[in-house]
């Protein structure tokens, strides 16, 4: 693991969209990294709604 990003907000939506803007200003070079899938769930319709379970990522068709 290179890093980890937590974000807070005062509700569900608040926290994606920080978490949203804050995985856009990420900057890491030189390998590759889960950014671009984490920014896929941030506007996944079913993770936005809170509509998802354990098998969130075995179903997800991103």
């Amino acid at each position: 693991m290179i890093g980890k990003l937590i974000v807070y907000g005062k509700d569900r939506d608040h926290a994606i969209a920080r978490m949203h803007r804050a995985l856009n200003e990420f900057t890491i070079s030189g390998i590759r990294t889960t950014i671009p899938f984490h920014l896929k769930m941030m506007e996944n319709p079913d993770f936005v709604s809170n509509n998802f379970d354990t098998k969130y990522l075995e179903n997800y068709q991103g």
